[in-house]
């Protein structure tokens, strides 16, 4: 299964909304959100996405303006062990 790890700071006032967009997407994987993470004000989010669905949860995020306020980086994942991951990568695509 090919991964791409997405590493966030968030506003606070948009953290809701970002876990709006990736908690049902069925392509998004290990979602993890550490509150007021960041100095002086932010929120981090973490998660796998799909490489199939990378693109568009990239732009639904940029459509939230995450790039503008806060960051996103971007990262191969080279290996990922877990008993329902098979499960994600034939889950039908939720864009």
């Amino acid at each position: 299964m090919d991964l791409i790890h997405f590493r966030m700071v968030v506003p606070p006032d948009l953290t809701q909304p970002v876990l709006d967009l990736l908690a049902p997407h069925d392509r998004v994987l290990n979602l993890v959100v550490v509150r007021a993470a960041h100095v002086p004000d932010g929120d981090a989010v973490e998660c796998d996405v799909l490489t199939g669905a990378a693109n568009g949860v990239l732009a639904d995020l940029r459509g939230l303006g995450i790039d503008r306020t806060g960051s996103i980086a971007v990262d191969d994942v080279d290996m990922m062990l877990c008993s329902w991951s098979s499960r994600a990568s034939s889950a039908p695509s939720a864009s």
